[in-house]
C-alpha cells in the first residue's frame, strides 16, 4: 500500500480560483487557500515541429491524503497563485496506486 506524501514533503501554501466562462470572459471565484502542497519551479517543455515548446513554468504537487482541502479539482484554465506569482493550470496527471488516487502532479504556465 502506497502511503500518502508527508505534510513535512508539502510545505507550501497556494491561492487557487476556479475558472468560470461567462458571457464577457472569463471569471474566476472567490479565491480558497490550499494548504500543504509543494510547488516546483521547472521549465516544461515538449518536442514539436520546430524544437521544443515550453508549456509549463512550474509543477504543483497535490496529495489527495494530506493537502488542505483534499477535494479540489485542478481543471485547464483555474489560476494558481503562489507568492507574488501567478500560474493557469495547463494539463494534470493523476498518479494512482492499485489502491486508488495517491496525488496529481499539475503542470503551470
Amino acid at each position: 500500500m502506497a502511503r500518502p506524501i508527508p505534510r513535512n514533503l508539502l510545505p507550501h501554501t497556494i491561492s487557487y480560483e476556479k475558472l468560470n466562462d461567462a458571457s464577457r470572459g472569463n471569471v474566476y471565484d472567490a479565491p480558497i487557500e490550499v494548504k500543504y502542497v509543494l510547488i516546483r519551479l521547472k521549465t516544461v517543455r515538449v518536442k514539436d515541429g520546430n524544437g521544443f515548446k515550453i508549456v509549463g513554468k512550474a509543477v504543483l504537487i497535490f496529495d489527495y491524503t494530506n493537502s488542505d482541502p483534499n477535494t479540489i479539482d485542478f481543471i485547464e484554465g483555474d489560476r494558481i497563485t503562489f507568492g507574488s506569482r501567478k500560474y493557469t493550470v495547463q494539463e494534470s496527471d493523476e498518479q494512482p496506486t492499485l489502491q486508488g488516487d495517491h496525488h496529481r502532479e499539475i503542470v503551470l504556465l
